[in-house]
């Protein structure tokens, strides 16, 4: 697998940006060779799923995220309930024109471990019986928990983790010895553009993980020089 195959465009930014502009940076993608993208149903209200759903290829990887209805709820129940999972999956199949390729749990609580198998197998199934093939969790910036170790990690596909200095936790070997048994995305690396020191340094150190990784633009220029950083 080439980098390239390893980018994912995320799509957060597209509420900063004009739709021509949005439909520019996917095209932009496209041109050298990203053909994976992540998404949410809450970024740009909602469009940034409709675009992608318009002007992306039928043969695009697209990754979507639900985000929790209590985003500090105390449990996985309080924060993902069958029927909000189920509007939600329903929403993004309409807003795409088709189904997602996996729908990651936003806004994951370090406190929701070792005592959500039950429900995780359950949102599982309902995400499945829509033919959406994997599930996985996104964990927030600052995550102090220990997601190797808790039970649900078996009923988890894929992991999008934060690899930035707001989270040292999340350090280059816990993210490789992740990739040894899940897909891994890498996202947040310049934290929303907070932190643009080095960007082709932290491009290499989270490709070296073996992570894919989530970048995110606002011009198509910004996308014509990763192919130069790759």
């Amino acid at each position: 697998m080439s980098n390239i195959d390893k980018l994912y465009l995320g799509t957060w930014q597209f509420a900063d940006v004009s739709e021509r502009d949005a439909v520019n940076l996917i095209a932009a993608a496209h041109d050298i060779g990203i053909h994976n993208f992540d998404t949410a149903r809450v970024y740009a209200g909602g469009s940034a799923e409709r675009l992608l759903g318009r002007y992306c290829a039928e043969n695009d990887t697209i990754v979507t995220k639900i985000p929790a209805i209590i985003r500090d709820a105390k449990n996985i129940a309080e924060a993902y309930p069958t029927n909000h999972v189920v509007e939600q999956t329903e929403a993004s199949i309409a807003a795409l024109g088709r189904r997602p390729d996996t729908i990651l749990l936003h806004n994951w609580q370090a406190g929701w471990e070792n005592n959500s198998t039950a429900e995780i197998e359950s949102l599982k199934d309902c995400v499945n019986a829509y033919g959406v093939g994997q599930i996985g969790v996104s964990l927030p910036n600052g995550y102090q928990g220990d997601i190797e170790a808790a039970q649900e990690m078996s009923l988890f596909d894929v992991v999008e983790l934060p690899f930035n200095n707001l989270t040292p936790s999340i350090d280059p070997l816990r993210i490789k010895n992740l990739t040894l048994g899940k897909q891994i995305l890498a996202r947040s690396l310049f934290r929303h553009g907070e932190d643009k020191n080095d960007m082709s340094g932290k491009i290499r150190r989270a490709l070296e993980t073996n992570a894919s990784i989530v970048l995110g633009a606002t011009t198509t220029q910004q996308i014509q020089d990763w192919k130069e950083l790759l």
